[in-house]
Parts: structure tokens; sequence; C-alpha cells
């Protein structure tokens, strides 16, 4: 998009990023520019939309929200593989953030490229033995523990690797060793 000054002070912060990832070609800013660069590099060509934004810390969400009109213009551009369509964040003190746009979302990307690694993401839950969500756990009484103790108070290992209290994996525990017929 070409709404406001043009951020020549972010686009001399991002060049060497760019530069490090491959070739960069420049565009001329003229009405109707959807990028301000290209990234050519052995396998993949990034189209880059540079944006200069007030807050940079904030969730992908919100960023989806605010810069609509830049990810809409990067949509146009065809997405393969091969192809990325990223739109590069810069904070009022030339701090950097990385996305590539996706058909239906936004994927945070390193310096080089890579994507993040996704962390306390909602669809990313980690889910203890028994189906219980990690965050979940303990926040509803009503829910019985994964290995409940047996009746003499011992605990019950049957749960945690398959194995009764003999050692035998899927038999029922009958108090004596198999090996003395008793």
């Amino acid at each position: 998009m070409t709404r406001g000054r043009i951020p020549v002070e972010a686009l001399r912060v991002a060049e060497p990023i760019a530069e490090k990832r491959g070739l960069v070609q420049h565009y001329l800013r003229e009405r109707g520019s959807v990028c301000n660069f290209t990234i050519m590099s052995p396998g993949i060509v990034a189209h880059v939309a540079l944006r200069c934004v007030r807050r940079l810390c904030c969730t992908v969400k919100e960023i989806s929200r605010d810069c609509a009109a830049e990810i809409g213009a990067l949509r146009i551009i065809a997405s393969s593989k091969e192809i990325s369509r990223e739109l590069w964040l810069s904070s009022p003190r030339y701090a950097l953030r990385f996305f590539r746009v996706l058909d239906n979302g936004l994927i945070e990307l390193g310096r080089d490229g890579a994507p993040l690694p996704v962390i306390g993401s909602a669809h990313l839950t980690a889910v203890q033995p028994g189906g219980v969500p990690a965050d979940k756990a303990g926040e509803n009484s009503t829910t019985t523990p994964v290995n409940p103790p047996t009746a003499n108070g011992e605990k019950n290992l049957a749960g945690k690797s398959g194995k009764n209290s003999s050692g035998k994996s899927g038999e029922a525990p009958t108090g004596h060793d198999d090996k003395n017929p008793a």
C-alpha cells in the first residue's frame, strides 16, 4: 500500500536481513504498489511488503486486523512452496517482525525466513495422559486422577507402563510368582 511516508529508515534496517536471504530486487514506490522488494534465492522467491507500526508486541490476530489492507494486497500474489508472500513489520525504533501471509492466516518467521515454533497457542494445547489438557488439570475438582490409588493405598502403576505389579503386560495381577505354581 502507498499510504503514509516512505519507510526509508525501516528499509535501510531491513535490507541487510533481506540480503542474507538472497538477491534483493527493490520496487519503485508508486500508486498501487504492493511490495517494497523481492528476495530471490535458490528454490524460493519472497515478495515482501514492509510496514511501520506503532506497537510491535501484539498478537497475530491484532496484526491481522491492523494490517488487513496490506495482507489483502499480498494475497493477490500467487502463493506456493516456491513463492512466499511476506509482511515485515517495523517498530518506531526499527525492531522487525516477519510474517508469511497464507490464504487463511499468518505464520511468524525468523530472520532467515524459516517458520518460528508456535508456543502457547490454543490449538497446540498439551494433553496429559487420560485426555486432560495440561492447562486445565486441577481446575475441575470432579476430574479423577490419571492413576488413582488402589484400595490398599498402593500406587496404581498399570496405567503408566502398561505393566501390572507382577511385571507382565496385559494380565491382571495374581499376587504370586508365575514361575512357582502354588
